[in-house]
């Protein structure tokens, strides 16, 4: 299993807005518009990136990740039926992360910028919404 920890650079304990960073910060890095040396490995690295993002922002899909992470660490912590249905839900978000890399690797980066800024702020309504009686 990949350590989307260690792709993004960030500590298991890094908080939602850490991850957003560090992603915009990578992803400004090694978004093939912006990487003219290394052309074949661009889009790839920033696949994992947006990857990474997707399983990691999520507070949901990290708890599951993280539990997975420590199955594979520990033997025993959760039974082959939860490992499974665990490992089916990270690989769907895991999926949808590496599409929307892929779409984004071949589009500007002004473009999953002002994307990613829209999902941020949607972020944040939801949580004033869930605030407000």
């Amino acid at each position: 299993m990949k350590n989307y920890y260690d792709i993004l650079g960030v500590k298991k304990n890094a908080t939602s807005r850490e991850i957003r960073k560090q992603c915009m910060l990578l992803a400004s890095q090694l978004h093939p518009e912006k990487q003219h040396s290394n052309l074949l490995d661009s889009p790839k690295q920033f696949v994992n990136i947006v990857e990474a993002y997707e399983v990691l922002y999520d507070d949901k899909c990290r708890r599951v990740y993280d539990k997975l992470l420590n199955f594979e660490k520990k033997d025993g912590l959760i039974n082959e039926v939860q490992e499974e249905k665990y490992r089916t839900y990270i690989s769907a978000v895991a999926s949808r992360g590496v599409n929307k890399g892929e779409f984004y690797s071949k589009k500007k980066f002004k473009n999953f910028k002002e994307d990613y800024k829209l999902i941020a702020w949607y972020d944040i309504t939801a949580i004033i919404q869930n605030l407000i009686p």
